[in-house]
């Protein structure tokens, strides 16, 4: 990229981040909150989002991984062939 184009998109970032600083700096306390309790929220379900996929993931495993050597364990025959 160009110098020139670098610079235009280094100076566009730079205003608006003085634009949202400014819009920040002239809310209210419990507009402020509200915002706060809005991402403690949003990351509070992203958890458990991530927790319930986990435990999912886990349940797969058991159930294609683990339950067929158990199998295999009860019938006699060695878990590993390698």
């Amino acid at each position: 990229m160009s110098s020139g184009v670098l610079d235009s998109h280094h100076e566009k970032m730079k205003s608006k981040s003085i634009e949202m600083k400014a819009k920040w700096d002239a809310m209210t306390d419990e507009e402020k909150e509200a915002i706060y309790e809005k991402q403690r929220e949003q990351a509070r379900l992203a958890e458990e989002e991530y927790l319930k996929k986990q435990k999912a993931r886990q349940e797969r495993y058991a159930k294609f991984v683990l339950d067929p050597q158990k199998a295999k364990d009860r019938s006699g025959k060695a878990t590993k062939s390698n």
